[in-house]
């Protein structure tokens, strides 16, 4: 979802949101009324790039923590960045994958340095392989 669609969207206390937005941009203005809202400050980069913040091992970690929370006690989670394609998506297919749902097989639209940092998190839980940051 894109963030002028977040802003819209009537709040559900059964939907929790996940609202990504760049570093320079002001908070969105979310209804309230939601199960939880977790804000994240990165830009839409494919790793570093000078001038840029990228998504950070501590936002997929915060990312994978808040699901693994809010999922048993909610129906959806909402997730939504300035366009809307690439940053959300990367969240919404690894949430989706997390928890046994379909995400549109075809999509490639996403950004695959978040979609892998969150992948990331998960692997080092598992095997405690911290060096792959």
């Amino acid at each position: 979802m894109n963030q002028n669609q977040a802003e819209q969207a009537g709040a559900s206390a059964a939907w929790a949101v996940i609202s990504i937005t760049r570093p320079i941009d002001a908070e969105p203005r979310l209804a309230g009324g939601w199960f939880d809202v977790l804000r994240l400050k990165f830009d839409d980069v494919d790793g570093a790039h000078e001038g840029s913040r990228e998504f950070s091992k501590e936002q997929a970690e915060q990312v994978v923590s808040y699901v693994r929370r809010v999922a048993p006690s909610v129906d959806c989670i909402l997730v939504h960045c300035h366009a809307g394609l690439s940053r959300s998506a990367a969240v919404a297919k690894f949430i989706a994958e997390s928890q046994g749902l379909a995400f549109p097989e075809h999509y490639a639209v996403y950004n695959r340095f978040v979609y892998r940092s969150l992948n990331k998190v998960l692997w080092a839980e598992a095997y405690g392989d911290d060096v792959l940051y």
